[in-house]
């Protein structure tokens, strides 16, 4: 399995502590590949809408989030409302600040 396909599949499964090493690991040309479908690993976790590994990926300063799938898409169309803060203000927010920011927009969605 080649290191993108490593990243993707990891993504897909939501092992936040294995993306924390592959994204440690991996080459920065590598972390926007695309795998299935011109999918990238942030396209993944947008549609499944995990919030721990998108915060991760959208801070890495290395992660392209304008590539689009074969559908046209970019990661931000597929990700449900409740994440669509963090690809919005990850890059105008304090890092400390972020997980506090996005748990109080998440909460007023509930509410």
């Amino acid at each position: 399995m080649s290191s993108i396909n490593s990243l993707y599949v990891t993504c897909k499964n939501n092992d936040i502590s294995r993306v924390r090493e592959l994204l440690q690991t991996l080459p920065d040309d590598e972390l926007s590949e695309q795998g299935p479908n011109k999918r990238k690993a942030l396209d993944v976790i947008a549609s499944y809408g995990y919030a721990d590994i998108s915060e991760l990926l959208l801070a890495h300063k290395n992660i392209n989030q304008s590539i689009k799938t074969q559908w046209s898409c970019i990661a931000n169309d597929e990700a449900p409302a409740y994440l669509n803060f963090l690809f919005d203000k990850m890059s105008t927010i304090g890092q400390n600040d972020t997980i506090n920011e996005y748990d109080d927009y998440a909460e007023e969605l509930i509410e």
